[in-house]
This record gives C-alpha cells, sequence and structure tokens, in this order.
C-alpha cells in the first residue's frame, strides 16, 4: 500500500516545503563579498571544536545512562522515558543557571567570574545540557532492539566488560553515530549559545552578515561551506538510519548487572539527567527573590505563552502532516537518496532558511501569512520536519511487516489494514509530534525572523531580557517556562496512556 505511485506526492511535498527557503536566495550579489579567508577557517574551526566535543560527551553520557535505565528498576516501567521532560528545555535556562553558578563561587574565588557571560566552557556547557537528552533518546532506543537473552547468555561466559563493547555497544553503534551526527549539525547550525557567551563561530558570523547587508543571496551562498562540512556528519546520520534495527525486543530488562568502574560511570550519567533540571529550578527559585516577583513575571508574560504554545501546536501539526509518509517509505525502501535529501536540509542554520523563507513569502500572494502566527509555525515546522522523519522511521522498522502483510490479506476492508498499521507506529508518531512541539517551544532564532509584528514568543522575550543581565524576573520568566512544560508534558503522557490502554482494550 506504501509503495503506492499515487503516494509519491507527499514525499514532493515534503521535499518542496523542506527546500523552499532556498528559493528566496534571488538577491543580486557581488564577487567580491563572497570572500573566505583564514578568519573565515577559524571561525569554522571554532564551530567544529564546539560541536565535536559537546556530540561526543553527549553520546557518551547518553550511551552510560541508557545502559543504567536499562539494567536497572525503571527498564521495563513507562516512566523510562522520564528524560524528555527535559528536551524542550530552552538554551537560555542552562545558560542562566550557569551564569548564577559562577557568580556564586566568584566570591571565594574572584578569578572565576571572567567565564561568567563569556566563553568555550560556558558554551560547551549549555550545549552538553541540552543535547544529552536528544543522545540518550536515541541510545535507550537502540537499547530496545537488543535481546535480553543473548546478553544473559554471553554474561556467562563473558566478562561484564567485554558484553558491553563487543554487544551492547556493537548493535547500538548505528544509534549512537545518529545522534552524534544529529548534536554536531545542531551545534554547528546553531548562533544564539555562541552569541550569548560572545564565542565566535562561523553561524553567529552568517547571521551578523545578514543583519548588514538584509541580502538572503550572499548569505546562502556563505553557508556552503558549512553544508559541505555537514556533509560528514550527515553520512553518520543517514548511515545510522540504514542500520537502525528492524526488530524490538520482547523483554525490555537486559539481563546483567554493573558493577566496578561502570556502574559507576553509569550513575553518574544518569546523576546528569536528575541535576540538569534540578540545578536551574532550584537556581531559579532562589533568585526570583518573591512570591512577587513571580505573580508580576506571569502576569507580564502569558501572552508571550499563549503564543509559544500556538506556534509550537500549529508546527508540530505541519511537521506530522508533512513528515509521515517521507519517513515510512525510507523505512520501507532503505532509498539512500530520498533519505539524503530528506536530511540534507538540518545542515542549513534555522535562522538563515527563516530569511530565504521570509522573502519567498513576501513576494507572492502568501505574504499575508506573515501578520499572523502561522508564518513561524510554517518555518519551525520545516525545521523540525527531519527530526520527526528519523523518529518515525525508527518506529516504522520497529513494526512487525508479517503481521501487517497478513492483515493486508485477510481484511475485509483496506482501511481496516491501514488503521492497524497507523495504531502500529502510533508510538513513534506521538513522539515524533511531542517532540516537534517541544523544540519549537526552545525555538528562538526561526522566532526572531518569522514572528508577526506586534508578537513575541517567550523565549525572544527572555532573551532580550537577557541582554539586560540576568535579574529575578528572568529567573522567574525560566521558572514559569519551564513550569508550564512540564504541565503539558504530563498531561500529553496521561492522555497518551490513555490512548494506549484503550487500543490495547
Amino acid at each position: 500500500m506504501w509503495k503506492s505511485k499515487k503516494l509519491l506526492i507527499f514525499p514532493a511535498i515534503y521535499l518542496l516545503m523542506l527546500y523552499l527557503p532556498i528559493l528566496g536566495a534571488g538577491d543580486h550579489v557581488n564577487m567580491t563579498d563572497l570572500s573566505f579567508n583564514l578568519r573565515h577557517v577559524g571561525l569554522l574551526a571554532n564551530s567544529m571544536k564546539l560541536a565535536l566535543l559537546s556530540a561526543v560527551i553527549a553520546t557518551a553520557l547518553g550511551f552510560f545512562a541508557a545502559l543504567y535505565i536499562k539494567t536497572g528498576f525503571m527498564a521495563d516501567k513507562w516512566y523510562r522515558y522520564f528524560f524528555i521532560l527535559f528536551l524542550p528545555i530552552p538554551f537560555y535556562t542552562y545558560a542562566l543557571s550557569w551564569i548564577y553558578f559562577i557568580r556564586m563561587f566568584s566570591i571565594p574565588f574572584p578569578a572565576l567570574l571572567k567565564y561568567s557571560l563569556k566563553g568555550f566552557g560556558a558554551c560547551l556547557y549549555v550545549e552538553v545540557l541540552e543535547y544529552f537528552p536528544l543522545a540518550l533518546l536515541l541510545a535507550l532506543i537502540g537499547m530496545e532492539s537488543i535481546s535480553a537473552s543473548d546478553i544473559e547468555a554471553a554474561s556467562v561466559y563473558k566478562r561484564l566488560v567485554i558484553v558491553v563493547r563487543d554487544i551492547v555497544l556493537k548493535e547500538i553503534a548505528p544509534y549512537l553515530y545518529a545522534a552524534t551526527g544529529l548534536i554536531v549539525i545542531l551545534s554547528v547550525t546553531d548562533f544564539s549559545v555562541p552569541s550569548m557567551f560572545q564565542y565566535n563561530t562561523y553561524t553567529l558570523d552568517l547571521f551578523s552578515v545578514y543583519g548588514r547587508t538584509g541580502n538572503v543571496t550572499l548569505v546562502c551562498l556563505k553557508t556552503l561551506p558549512v553544508i559541505l562540512l555537514m556533509l560528514v556528519p550527515l553520512s553518520w546520520l543517514l548511515g545510522g538510519m540504514r542500520k537502525f534495527g528492524t526488530v524490538k525486543s520482547g523483554r525490555l530488562k537486559m539481563g546483567i548487572h554493573l558493577n566496578g568502574w561502570m556502574r559507576v560511570v553509569s550513575g553518574l550519567a544518569f546523576a546528569v539527567c536528575i541535576i540538569q533540571i534540578l540545578i536551574p529550578v532550584i537556581t531559579f527559585i532562589v533568585t526570583t527573590g518573591s512570591v512577587r516577583v513571580f505573580a508580576d513575571a506571569f502576569s507580564s508574560v502569558k501572552e508571550e505563552l499563549l503564543v509559544s504554545i500556538t506556534v509550537s501546536l500549529l508546527a508540530a501539526i505541519f511537521g506530522t502532516i508533512i513528515a509521515f509518509f517521507p519517513a515510512v517509505m525510507i523505512a520501507d525502501s532503505d532509498n539512500g537518496v530520498l533519505g539524503t535529501v530528506s536530511m540534507l536540509p538540518v545542515a542549513i542554520p534555522g535562522a538563515i532558511g527563516a530569511m530565504g523563507l521570509l522573502k519567498v513569502v513576501n513576494r507572492s500572494f502568501l505574504h499575508v501569512l506573515g501578520d499572523s502566527v502561522i508564518l513561524s509555525a510554517i518555518g519551525c515546522g520545516i525545521k523540525i520536519a527531519p527530526f520527526m522523519v528519523l523518529i518515525i522511521c525508527i518506529y516504522r522498522r520497529y513494526t512487525d511487516r508479517h503481521l501487517t502483510e497478513i492483515a493486508w490479506i485477510l481484511a475485509d476492508k483496506r482501511k481496516k489494514a491501514f488503521l492497524m498499521e497507523c495504531r502500529l507506529i502510533l508510538p513513534g508518531l506521538m513522539i515524533a509530534f511531542m517532540l516537534a512541539f517541544f523544540m519549537t517551544y526552545a525555538e528562538e532564532g526561526i522566532m526572531l525572523v518569522l514572528m508577526a509584528p506586534g508578537l513575541e514568543a517567550i523565549t525572544v522575550k527572555i532573551y532580550n531580557y537577557l541582554h539586560y543581565g540576568a535579574s529575578e524576573y528572568v529567573s522567574a520568566f525560566c521558572l514559569i517556562s519551564v513550569g508550564v512544560i512540564a504541565v503539558i508534558e504530563l498531561t500529553t503522557l496521561a492522555i497518551y496512556r490513555l490512548i494506549v490502554v484503550g487500543m490495547r482494550k
């Protein structure tokens, strides 16, 4: 059914939407402006240094934290994916906690104060905490496909370290490659964290070029070195997608017991899951100062919260619509070409793509979209769609193909077989939807470019306040933002559990 030629219209629409921002590159460019010198080489080196180190640390933490979960009491519990709660935490939450953390320790050690608002170390801290849940998610999904019986049998004859190295690590290597590639791309194409901590990167320079010239074509052409450089981590990501496991393990708990240094390291990695939310929340509660400040902050940020939630919901719906069929077709056909062109736009910085999309819209009858939140939602949906393809593709490969083939043969109506396949892929679809919602909620660059006049997202409001220095109101804004996200996520989880239980009955 999924191989019908009629359905090719959906991948075509998906690719059109993803590459639509490139059509905005129609401005005249002076060739002298395209110079690429040693300064640009240095900026690219800065970007790659931050991205690679962040990706390696986050992926390593993700692997050991997943190992701790899979061998502990949470292995077969529904809340083992609790860390997804941290995926939408915007970067400025960790950035602000870093600033307060340094200022607190600068009292006995004044020399530390120089690291509070700038430098490589601050960027590394923020990006590791920001991307760690994503690496943990992919690592844990990978471990779900490993046979627990094989692990138990091997542990009888082999030492724990050998079992983990030769079986566990080998089996989930594609997921770890994908996580590393994805984090490298996200880091290199982000300008928010480097701009906040005054760490010069190539993407930050691209944004300054656009602010100085307003020339989308020039910015797109100067983005080519980044895209070419990102082909390497993109190959890790695509290589991982083609090797994702196709059978989900029946038993969730891994039959080994961690001991020695591996237990210590895994426990510390798992502890990061806890402290990465506790430290910011405790910091913000303390620095907010009083209930009055919190109440005033909530009154002044209600409109921005509504804007962010509306844009996130619309972006998730739009992303799901355009990503579903391409993800299923990639999972079923293992088409390397389709996979490459479907994921390549992730190498384009989100703010740069938003600039191109704005140009396209302004040159057409669709310019009226710029007067509402719809344009921001479309821009965020285009940016998030490749990530949704990744998640849906994983869960599509987890479905039992024999069961679905029998359903198509025996079902008296094709609609019933289609609905059964949709139910099997529903967990992946809902996770992809949630991921799109929460990543959009944390988005800041696209919101800056595409938001309608007179409207502002919560991320942009906090980002603007941070330019005037950390204050009790900034802490209150962050605390409110985290609280709203927690309520939405827990509500979504409750709805998901009700749907799953209802389907089983």
